[in-house]
C-alpha cells in the first residue's frame, strides 16, 4: 500500500503514514491534490527525500515531527504540515514538546506557537487564520496576565505588534492603530472623526515623523501632518 500524499510504502494494516503522518482512510474526505500543492508551496517538493525524523510527537495532533528546509532555513514541523500548523526551530523542539503549550487568550482553544516574520520572531495562535492573535517574543512571559483592550473603532482586539518604527498596538479586525504609550486610555479616549468618511482619526508614525490618518484606510486615504 502506498501513501497518497507522500508516496511512501505502507504496511497493509497501517493506520497512518510514519513519514508524513497522513491518516489512512480519509482520502474521500480531503483533496489529496490540494495537500500536495500546499507541500510544494512550502518548499517541500520532494517531501519524502528531504525530511528527517526527530522521533518526537506533535503536541497539537500527536503525529510525528520531522525536520526539513523552508524559507528561513532548517526547521521542525508536524509531518502533516500545513494541515497541522505546528512548526519551530530545532533548538526550540525540546521545550515545546516537553511542556504544555500556552492557550490563546482570544479563541481559548488554540495554542501559542513560535513564528517568524519580516521583523523577527514572534508568537501566534495555532488556529491562524481563523484566529490571528500574536504577541512579540519579549512579551510572551506576560501572557497569563495580559489585559487585551478593545478597539474603539470596531470592537476587535488590540494586539501588540512590532513594525519598522518599533512597537505599537493594532486591531486584529480593522486598521486602527495606537502608540504603545497611549494604550491605557484607548477605550475611553475621545477621537476626532474623519471629515471624509466619519471614521476615527488615529496618530501614526512614519520615517518622516508623526501624522494623523483615518482608521478606515485603505478605503479612506485622509491624512494630515502634525
Amino acid at each position: 500500500m502506498i501513501c497518497p500524499v507522500c508516496g511512501s510504502e505502507l504496511r497493509e494494516d497501517a493506520k497512518f503514514c510514519n513519514v508524513c503522518g497522513f491518516e489512512i482512510g480519509i482520502e474521500d474526505q480531503i483533496n489529496i491534490r490540494e495537500i500536495r500543492q500546499k507541500i510544494t508551496k512550502f518548499r517541500l517538493p520532494n517531501f519524502v527525500e528531504e525530511v528527517e525524523p526527530t522521533w518526537r510527537d506533535c503536541p497539537l495532533c500527536g503525529k510525528p515531527i520531522v525536520k526539513s528546509i523552508g524559507e528561513y532555513g532548517e526547521f521542525c514541523a508536524c509531518a502533516t504540515y500545513p494541515i497541522c500548523k505546528f512548526a519551530c526551530d530545532e533548538d526550540e523542539l525540546d521545550d515545546l514538546t516537553n511542556s504544555p503549550l500556552p492557550d490563546c487568550p482570544i479563541c481559548k482553544d488554540g495554542k501559542i506557537l513560535p513564528r517568524k516574520g519580516r521583523y523577527g520572531k514572534f508568537y501566534g495562535c495555532s488556529n491562524y487564520p481563523q484566529c490571528n492573535f500574536t504577541v512579540p517574543e519579549d512579551e510572551l512571559d506576560k501572557l497569563d496576565n495580559m489585559e487585551i483592550k478593545r478597539c474603539p473603532n470596531c470592537g476587535g482586539y488590540l494586539l501588540l505588534k512590532t513594525g519598522k518604527n518599533g512597537k505599537y498596538y493594532g486591531c486584529n479586525k480593522c486598521r486602527f492603530t495606537c502608540p504603545q504609550e497611549d494604550i491605557g486610555d484607548v477605550e475611553t479616549a475621545q477621537y476626532d472623526k474623519c471629515p471624509e468618511c466619519g471614521g476615527i482619526l488615529v496618530r501614526r508614525v512614519s520615517p518622516n515623523g508623526e501624522f494623523i490618518s483615518c482608521s478606515n484606510y485603505p478605503n479612506c486615504y485622509y491624512s494630515k501632518s502634525l
